[in-house]
């Protein structure tokens, strides 16, 4: 099992801990709404604390999140909610971290070469993660990296990934600049 997947599995784990003493305190039971905070290593996903604060509205207010501690922040209707939401927005931005690396590393590789031209081979496969295929479909498909798909060739799972680097890619990663832009 890669770190990765040792570290996301560790953080639901925590996640669902949390959410068990919670229940068991019960100082949430009447809120309406609950903001949930949450603060992780962006490298590695390894999660370092998370916080539930009950709200009267469905609008997360500015101080909370714009706190530089916490990099993900999200409304939860019910504590039962919130491990579901923290499971999918966290499996997002995993899966948005390897598809940027790998991206990346290809243009990168593409630059180095005397051609212009280099194929990533790779994986995004996460067996240790249940059903986390979803979650790369869904970065090609809402977010920015989605300009890149055509030069990205997988099967189902994503246990093959070839990476098809070349001028166009270049020239369009240079334009877009998803690695600098683009903030989860």
């Amino acid at each position: 099992m890669s770190i990765l997947e040792n570290n996301f599995n560790q953080a639901y784990k925590a996640m669902s801990d949390l959410i068990e003493q919670e229940k068991k305190e019960k100082s949430l039971h009447h809120a309406k709404f609950i903001i949930v905070q949450v603060a992780h290593q962006d490298e590695t996903f390894e999660l370092q604390s998370a916080t539930f604060t009950p709200a009267e509205s469905n609008v997360v207010p500015s101080e909370l999140a714009n706190d530089p501690y916490y990099n993900m922040v999200f409304i939860a209707e019910s504590v039962n909610e919130i491990l579901k939401k923290f499971k999918d927005k966290y499996l997002f931005k995993l899966a948005y971290a390897d598809v940027s690396y790998a991206l990346h590393s290809a243009y990168r590789q593409a630059l180095m070469s005397e051609t212009g031209e280099y194929t990533l081979n790779t994986s995004f496969f996460k067996p240790a993660i249940e059903d986390s295929t979803w979650a790369y479909e869904d970065v090609f498909r809402y977010s920015d990296l989605g300009h890149f798909r055509c030069w990205f060739n997988f099967d189902e799972e994503f246990k093959h990934v070839n990476i098809q680097a070349d001028n166009d890619l270049i020239i369009q990663y240079n334009d877009l600049k998803p690695s600098e832009k683009t903030s989860l």
